[in-house]
């Protein structure tokens, strides 16, 4: 007897989105594993930047957005309610405008019923929500329609669930952890927060997001850099205050000022509403010749770039009024099936995606004099380099190839089925 083939339901708050491969990703692999799988998202996104790997699903997997017009109306609704209640609250930094928008993304996925849609819509095995607000009205909606409805599952990703907002998530989502068969975190230190909430932590389980692995390749393990080359640093993330992009720029700024070391390139990958004050930095800093902004690319215009480095970093924080911090920051694993050594931050969860002192190194936040000196070391020692290369390539490999992980949600789907086919018969 086969394999079950599942009918999937993968529910985004929007398609496509640039910084979620990962989803993509993991939609695909369970497209090779043999199920049919249907993206369901609440917002079209209109990226200027798009992914391969989106062009593949708009051909294997099922694109159904929510009704337009419903969706319109609400969210014109909701901005006028916003600005009313925001009128002269003056939001001058990065931080109260992200909690803006955190809370305007609730209230909309808080607000909407789903329940004509859901049932407009084929039968489905399962019901994937990736982020915890995007799951309150699938929740909503299984637990008011008839009985024999799909199991639901449950993705969070850090920017969902914040130190500072337990409180308000405990309530937030009571219901979608209470109709969840099962809740998945890509870190301990993810689930750690979650566990915070009281939420049943037989229900957690530890699954990062992975990786093509085929498809992240380099040659620049058997490449050995000459001295007078310079040695290029690739940071990539979003530029916003939790990525740290400042500390990079400091730590270059340091190795050039206090260690005399001039012959460095640090480029600089993503967008955000730190850029303006980053570029002030290096003029300040008189790093224009060695700071380079490459701004948002394609992952394949990254690999390129990944491909032509010497060493990753990104230095986050936690930020300091909300606490919120990198819970997995999945270019870390990407750059290491690169063959790069990582240098990183103990913030949040980066640390467990690589092997300390192994495949990269792991510092305390905001401790330029460390990374410089780690830089430096690696700077060097060009035999330590291509070894922790070597390594970083097979933890990769091992841990967050996009098959495996695949294998291991699909376990979790079939759990669910049974446990709700087991719990309807008691």
């Amino acid at each position: 007897m086969g394999k079950r083939i599942l009918n999937i339901a993968i529910v985004v708050p929007k398609f496509p989105v640039l910084s979620e491969t990962f989803i993509y990703n993991q939609a695909l692999a369970l497209i090779q594993r043999g199920h049919n799988v249907t993206i369901l998202a609440f917002h079209s996104g209109e990226e200027s930047i798009r992914h391969e790997v989106v062009d593949k699903l708009f051909d294997k997997a099922k694109i159904i957005f929510f009704p337009k017009d419903k969706r319109q109306r609400l969210t014109s609704y909701l901005l006028r309610f916003i600005k009313k209640k925001i009128e002269n609250v003056p939001f001058t930094t990065v931080n109260r405008s992200e909690e803006l928008q955190w809370h305007r993304v609730v209230q909309f996925y808080s607000s909407i019923s789903t329940d004509a849609w859901l049932q407009s819509l084929p039968a489905f095995d399962i019901f994937h929500a990736h982020h915890g607000p995007s799951a309150i009205p699938i929740a909503k909606s299984l637990k008011t329609l008839k009985k024999d409805t799909p199991p639901l599952i449950v993705s969070f990703h850090g920017n969902d669930i914040s130190p500072d907002r337990l409180t308000k998530s405990k309530a937030l989502y009571k219901n979608v952890f209470s109709v969840s068969t099962f809740i998945i975190a890509n870190t301990p230190y993810l689930a750690d927060l979650l566990y915070e909430t009281d939420v049943d932590k037989s229900k957690v389980k530890i699954i990062p997001v992975g990786l093509d692995i085929n498809k992240f390749v380099s040659n620049s393990l058997s490449i050995n850099r000459y001295q007078y080359d310079p040695f290029k640093i690739i940071f990539c993330g979003r530029l916003i205050r939790i990525k740290g992009p400042e500390y990079a720029v400091l730590t270059l700024g340091w190795l050039k000022d206090k260690l005399g070391m001039n012959n460095i390139e640090l480029t600089i990958v993503g967008s955000g509403p730190l850029e303006k004050e980053l570029k002030q930095i290096v003029k300040k800093s008189e790093l224009e010749e060695q700071v380079r902004f490459a701004g948002a690319v394609s992952q394949e215009e990254l690999i390129n770039l990944l491909k032509n480095a010497h060493l990753f970093f990104l230095p986050g924080v936690a930020d300091p009024i909300t606490g919120r911090a990198e819970t997995q920051g999945l270019v870390i694993q990407e750059a290491q099936a690169m063959g790069l050594p990582v240098l990183i931050s103990d913030a949040g969860g980066m640390r467990y995606g690589m092997i300390p002192n192994v495949t990269g190194y792991c510092v305390s936040q905001k401790n330029i004099v460390e990374y410089a000196d780690r830089i430096r070391q690696l700077y060097h020692d060009e035999v330590l380099r291509l070894k922790m290369g070597a390594a970083a390539r097979e933890f990769a490999a091992q841990h967050y190839n996009i098959m495996v992980i695949s294998e291991q949600l699909e376990k979790v789907y079939f759990d669910s089925i049974c446990e709700l086919r087991n719990h309807s018969e008691k």
